[in-house]
């Protein structure tokens, strides 16, 4: 535990911090060699870096100084690493957060870094993460796009690349600062008439090899909606104080209310290059900001036109599952429900995701808590041969026992799968149901598929039953009411002097209001005209 001492605590609370954010929040830790790890933390807004052993993660040699290293705030993203025996980072420096800067430090080159307070080379930028690739070191971070500032602020996407050798410039120009400096904006986009932008960068992959070529594999979305509670002003169609207006126009854009359907907030990115059991398939795995994480296979490319195809542009979904359950993984890492069992949307928070291969499963961090999931859950498909296959899952196959089991790395034994076409015509439809369970026995609060049906099914037959009964005493009832009503109008007639017309109610041809008629089914109709009639009286 490396806690901030007593003094920094209150020099940080002076300036206005609450005391939950002037506490030592880690924000850079690197392995920089066999036997170092360094770590920097924000320590009440005093940045403070240090080498621990990777042996025995005690203390090595003195601290020194965060800043530029480490952001103030522990809000505030920041990305670092190391190459060369030097350090590469991309942070703010002051504590007000507006000097932002790339810098390098340590090692044998001079200190480098970009200029100062110049939003030509940065505008209020978010850094997102940092590669190396042969003599560069590439940052991705989005800012406010200086181009467009004739508009409101749009956020873009950008790429910097710097060089690892650069001296930095003379004493007239650049002195201390990078000459090497490039920055080009990502484009990320759907192509149209009016192309729609993703320009927010959320996440970057290290790089890594997709159909022979170096790539880097990076997550975009849209910035986040805003709506202006107040009216605006002046309000359509409200009116007129004053004299006319030579402009028309309102002086703001009007947007509808927010009625877009939900979607996923993509946040996180992690890429298996080596799924399977011979390392020859290529895994994405997408998180979205509340912990949903979407499972695609990348294809390789194998067009035949002569214009060279991007790398990943073909993807097949593979499956989509929850990692935050309330209360489960309180359980089991042994902590109170409290404090990793609440559904809130501060908990569900998605954090960190990183993949762990030795272990087949995937570390994702939340506010409360970091849960441990499985990269595949084959255990699904067990009970039928033809959606393991067609589930094309480069993790799962079926043995020739008749199940569908997790292949790990360099399985030998006996399996079948088709992770190319996923092919199942020549295969029979599934048998029963298949229940879906991919933690040891049934926590609380789940239900199988199998009761969930059989749920439905019974209460579906025992309402069509009560349904049945309700529509026959309903019709039966009708009836009742209709032979009574019937046999009150006979009865008038038996005691009445006058000389009335039975007739027969839907068919006048036949009379069998008497005894001897033949068909009871008959009305009787005071002054029914005419015959057909029979005579109340002796033949």
């Amino acid at each position: 535990t490396w806690r901030s001492n007593q003094h920094d605590i209150s020099i940080c609370r002076m300036k206005g911090k609450h005391e939950a954010e002037c506490r030592n929040f880690i924000k850079v830790m690197l392995v920089r060699n066999e036997s170092l790890l360094f770590v920097c933390g924000t320590n009440a807004f005093n940045p403070v870096c240090a080498n621990y052993s990777m042996d025995t993660l005690e203390p090595v040699g003195d601290n020194i100084s965060g800043m530029a290293r480490c952001p103030y705030d522990p809000k505030h993203a920041n990305v670092a690493l190391f190459t060369g025996g030097m350090l590469f980072t991309a942070t703010v420096t002051d504590f007000l957060a507006i000097d932002a800067v790339i810098y390098r430090s340590l090692g044998d080159s001079p200190t480098l870094r970009t200029v100062k307070h110049d939003s030509k080379w940065f505008k209020e930028p978010y850094f997102v993460h940092a590669v190396e690739w042969r003599s560069h070191v590439y940052f991705f971070f989005r800012e406010i796009a200086m181009e467009f500032n004739y508009l409101e602020k749009v956020v873009v996407a950008r790429v910097a690349r710097v060089c690892k050798n650069d001296m930095g410039g003379s004493q007239r120009v650049l002195e201390k600062q990078w000459t090497s400096f490039l920055k080009a904006r990502l484009n990320c986009s759907v192509p149209g008439d009016s192309h729609f932008y993703f320009n927010v960068i959320q996440a970057v992959t290290d790089i890594l090899e997709l159909d022979g070529r170096p790539v880097v594999l990076a997550v975009f979305s849209t910035p986040a909606n805003r709506s202006d509670p107040r009216a605006p002003a002046p309000r359509l169609g409200s009116c007129s104080r004053g004299p006319p207006s030579p402009r028309p126009r309102a002086p703001q854009a009007q947007t509808p209310p927010p009625s877009a359907p939900r979607r996923y907030q993509l946040r996180k990115i992690v890429v298996d290059n080596a799924a399977g059991p011979w390392g020859n398939h290529t895994v994405v795995f997408l998180g979205s900001s509340t912990g949903t994480v979407l499972k695609f296979l990348i294809k390789p490319n194998a067009s035949a036109s002569p214009a060279p195809a991007t790398p990943g542009s073909q993807s097949v979904f593979l499956e989509e599952f929850e990692t935050y359950h309330p209360g489960r993984w309180a359980r089991a890492g042994g902590l109170d429900g409290l404090l990793c069992g609440r559904d809130t949307e501060d908990e569900r928070r998605l954090l960190g995701l990183e993949l762990d291969k030795a272990a087949g499963s995937l570390l994702l961090a939340f506010p409360p808590c970091v849960a441990r999931v499985p990269v595949a859950r084959c255990q699904q498909h067990s009970g039928c041969m033809k959606n393991c296959i067609g589930s094309r899952d480069p993790y799962c196959g079926w043995t020739p026992e008749g199940s569908c089991v997790f292949l790990e790395p360099g399985h030998r034994a006996a399996f079948e799968q088709d992770v190319a076409g996923g092919s199942t015509s020549h295969l029979g439809d599934c048998e029963g149901l298949v229940t879906e369970s991919f933690v040891e026995g049934e926590p609380d609060g789940l239900v199988s598929v199998n009761l969930l049906v059989i749920s439905s099914v019974a209460a579906f037959v025992i309402g069509a039953v009560v349904s049945g009964f309700s529509v026959c005493w309903f019709v039966g009832h009708r009836d009742r009411k209709e032979v009574a009503r019937r046999k009150d109008k006979e009865t008038i007639l038996a005691h009445s002097e006058s000389v009335v017309s039975v007739s027969r109610l839907g068919d006048p041809g036949r009379c069998t209001a008497c005894p001897r008629c033949p068909v009871p089914r008959w009305g009787l109709r005071r002054g029914a005209p005419g015959p057909p009639a029979c005579s109340l009286g002796p033949p």
